[in-house]
């Protein structure tokens, strides 16, 4: 038997995963002691703490490193771009000119499918 669909929207699990490098770690470990807070509780409230000031949330990269990324992304489209330009010409580059072409005609011998025998030898 088939199971209902569920209508409206999934709850999440509440929970949250964050990266960040050693080094910043460090410091929201020592900042977190200095609070009195485990650092779980300290990281949500400083999000609180951001988001109650009027913000939409927070980036997952610091702003040269969103920068690095768009310039990357830019470089890759320019240069697909590029790539798909040379494979177009090459395509019409390969396909022969209308009329040109030479087909088969069917008083032409038909091509033995192997390698040709050697005139030379008798063996």
């Amino acid at each position: 038997m088939r199971r209902a669909r569920r209508r409206g929207k999934r709850k999440g699990s509440g929970h949250l995963s964050i990266s960040a490098r050693d080094a910043e770690w460090d410091e929201v470990r020592t900042r977190a002691e200095r609070a009195g807070l485990p650092i779980a509780r300290y990281v949500k409230r400083l999000v609180e703490r951001d988001l109650s000031r009027g913000g939409t949330g927070f980036t997952a990269l610091a702003p040269e490193e969103q920068r690095e990324l768009l310039e990357a992304m830019r470089e890759i489209r320019a240069l697909l771009r590029e790539g798909a330009a040379k494979d177009r010409e090459a395509a019409r580059a390969a396909r022969p000119e209308p009329g040109k072409a030479r087909r088969r005609k069917s008083s032409d011998p038909p091509k033995p499918a192997g390698p040709e025998p050697d005139q030379g030898s008798l063996f």
